[in-house]
């Protein structure tokens, strides 16, 4: 089966109604009217010599004409310079000590454009210090921009313990813009916003666009903040162990513990980063789309991690490629990990490259108290283990997972779950998912229609009910080992307008274990001689307008239970006919019925009321005579008792199929047995497969019975043994 394509169209709106309030578009460039170059303040810019007075005293220049014509001054060096820049003890601090002292305090109306800033390593005191801050947490500032820079940090390649941190420090600053830069080794976050308070917004209306990130332990980290998009950005190789950090870190990253309103995160490339990016905190109104995760080499980390302990409401995530593949094998690296809060959340149109390690493509073991999910039309290939589940979901109130397309055909074990909607879940649809390979397992009682599942291992069914009330309707499950299968407590499970094909393992079309279940107008085809009904142990279930097909002749077993089952069509072997609902065709023999002289055999009608006027059979060898009949019974369960209608005893056909006229014709339903019977030692059709029980436990469904008599009696006589499970006669009008 070829894949479908994932295209960057974000899909029509879905069921979610997301009301998003959040950033309007990013905000433009301030106009730059004027520029002044460092030289004409004395920077000497040879990469060694301290230039930070010379660039502090240009940039309150610019400063100072934009609180006098309120227009946006230029900044600009010399061609080929390196300016150094080092650590200022008398420029504030800020209130974390995460996020600390600058050596540029950038301030309204000015505009960094083409410098070339080196910031050497540093391990005194304070503990973190870094390269430009915004005026901090003491004044506003706006109307900024960083544009054309190379900003390198000069991070260690060893030695795990200098403080210089952020590249970029923004507390307080409004209509910013950060573009075109290149960023590489910073020890912690090349830019980083931190709010004045963790429930402020006093970061907004920024752009960080266009900037390439590298070798840096960290990369952008909201702390905190209101309509700011992060677009187009690249991100290449994580400050990694080898380079000095303690662990892989994250990449793009709304922190925890502060509010982030209207984020819009599109178009980003991560490449080789711990986390790809990390929605945590409270974050409302966010739009990430078109980014891209790939995850590092022999490492792990999530594309998209939504953190616990936090809260994600009114978000799209949509036409985003995680590229899994190649995580080390048993580290948890999930495509999406979404264990947040999450409400009014709609996942759409990703894309999820697994590998051989043990992950979970979309981890949706959501927070208490979530509701309003939508997991819709996403891609997943390259399957071939996984934690979980490839979809999974907890705790997830009207969730609707739909359209997915999951491609584990190169899964070569067994009980790898597709699908799985845990027991914390409540009012879920499962629809028009296309799996292949795995299977769709259900812990709550759930809607799941229209979905095609094949090549399933025979020791799963396609769908496993595996709670009450699942209601599986109108899905195509093929080449699988079992169709729809609920446990012995799973109760008032239905499977209607379902195709179930068994194409391999000896498997079965529906098992119910529980009671009060039902199985409705079904195509049921079984190829490999499994039952296509199979109840064990269960009660006050319901088989009823099904259509049972295919080579196998074991259309119902019943072990234990008391099954209702009328006006079912059996079709002939290897045969789309569909026959009247009153008529039945035994299949092919693979174990004969095989007559003593003088036996009877009786066969409850499974097959609905009609009247006929002549009963079928298949011979396989003929001696004596034969005589057919209908006898009523006591009760839709008990055994024959009154003989109703017979033929004339005749000499026994020839091998092959027969009709035996009746004298008359006669009106017949589930609750009469056909008989055959036979004065020499003939063989007519068998059963597939016997299975023992007495005539007491003989219900619908259960179709052999038999007594040493001939002719036909009057009266059936007690006793005699059930020993079959499909139909050896038919009626025909």
């Amino acid at each position: 089966m070829s894949n479908p394509t994932v295209t960057v169209t974000v899909p029509s709106p879905p069921t979610v109604t997301l009301d998003m309030v959040g950033p309007q578009g990013p905000p433009g460039p301030a106009t730059a009217a004027a520029s002044l170059n460092l030289a004409d303040y004395g920077a000497v810019g040879d990469g060694t010599t301290d230039d930070t007075a010379h660039i502090q005293a240009a940039i309150n220049d610019a400063n100072g004409r934009y609180n006098t014509s309120g227009a946006a001054t230029r900044v600009v060096g010399q061609p080929g310079k390196t300016y150094y820049c080092t650590y200022q003890a008398t420029n504030y601090a800020y209130a974390s000590n995460f996020n600390a002292n600058p050596a540029l305090v950038l301030k309204s109306g000015v505009v960094l454009d083409g410098l070339s800033l080196l910031f050497p390593n540093f391990t005194g005191s304070p503990a973190s210090v870094c390269g430009i801050g915004d005026q901090g947490q003491t004044a506003p500032a706006a109307d900024w921009q960083i544009v054309g820079c190379t900003l390198n940090g000069q991070a260690p390649t060893s030695s795990p313990g200098e403080n210089l941190h952020q590249a970029i420090q923004i507390g307080n600053s409004t209509h910013f813009v950060i573009r075109n830069n290149k960023i590489t080794s910073w020890q912690q976050n090349p830019v980083s916003t931190i709010t004045t308070s963790p429930t402020s917004l006093s970061v907004a209306h920024g752009w960080v666009d266009r900037n390439y990130l590298t070798l840096c332990n960290g990369g952008l980290r909201l702390h905190g903040g209101q309509d700011l998009w992060v677009t187009d950005n690249i991100a290449w190789q994580a400050l990694n162990a080898a380079y000095g950090a303690a662990a892989a870190p994250n990449c793009i990253t709304c922190s925890g513990g502060y509010t982030h309103q209207g984020i819009h995160i599109t178009g980003n490339a991560v490449y080789d980063w711990g986390i790809g990016y990390d929605l945590d905190g409270t974050c409302t109104d966010i739009v990430f789309t078109g980014n891209y995760n790939r995850c590092p080499p022999s490492g792990k980390g999530n594309g998209l991690q939504i953190s616990a302990g936090g809260s994600l409401t009114r978000a799209v995530i949509a036409n985003n490629l995680f590229d899994m593949s190649t995580a080390a094998t048993g580290a948890f690296s999930a495509g999406i990990n979404a264990r947040a809060v999450l409400t009014d959340v709609t996942f759409t149109a990703n894309q999820v490259t697994m590998g051989a390690q043990s992950q979970d493509a979309i981890n949706m073991q959501a927070a208490a108290g979530s509701k309003r999910v939508r997991v819709a039309g996403n891609q997943i290939d390259g399957v071939t283990a996984v934690a979980n589940a490839v979809i999974v979901a907890n705790n997830i109130a009207d969730l609707i997972v739909a359209d997915n397309h999951i491609d584990a055909s190169a899964y070569s074990g067994t009980g790898l779950i597709g699908i799985w909607i845990q027991s914390s879940c409540s009012r879920v649809t499962v629809d028009g998912n296309n799996l292949v390979n795995p299977y769709i397992r259900l812990d709550i009682g759930c809607l799941v229609k229209g979905n095609t599942v094949v090549n399933v291992g025979t020791a799963n069914p396609a769908v496993n009910c595996n709670a009450s009330g699942v209601a599986v309707v109108a899905n195509n499950l093929s080449s699988i080992g079992h169709g729809v299968l609920t446990p012995g407590s799973v109760t008032n499970c239905t499977a209607v307008g379902n195709t179930i094909t068994i194409t391999a393992g000896g498997g079965n079309n529906i098992i119910f274990q529980g009671g009060n279940s039902a199985a409705v107008g079904n195509i049921l085809v079984n190829n490999v001689g499994g039952n296509v009904f199979r109840e064990v142990g269960a009660s006050a279930n319901l088989v009823t307008d099904n259509n049972f097909a295919g080579t196998s002749t074991n259309y119902v077993s019943r072990i234990a239970g008391s099954t209702t089952v009328v006006a079912n069509n059996i079709g002939p072997p290897n045969s789309a006919a569909i026959l009247p609902a009153h008529t039945m065709h035994p299949g092919l023999p693979s174990a004969n019925i095989g007559f003593a002289a003088n036996q009877t055999d009786y066969f409850r009608n499974i097959g609905g009321a009609a009247t006929i006027t002549k009963i079928g059979l298949q011979v396989v060898t003929a001696a004596g005579n034969t005589q057919v009949g209908v006898y009523a019974s006591a009760s839709p369960t008990g055994p024959p008792t009154t003989l109703v209608a017979s033929s004339a005893q005749v000499p026994t056909p020839a091998a092959g199929a027969a009709t035996i006229n009746l004298t008359g014709s006669v009106a017949v339903d589930q609750s009469n047995y056909f008989a055959v019977g036979t004065s020499g030692a003939s063989s007519f059709i068998g059963t597939g497969s016997l299975v023992g029980t007495s005539p007491g436990a003989l219900g619908p469904g259960f179709v052999y019975y038999d007594s040493a008599t001939f002719p036909l009696a009057a009266t059936a006589p007690a006793g005699g043994g059930g020993r079959g499970a499909i139909v050896a006669l038919y009626g025909l009008p």
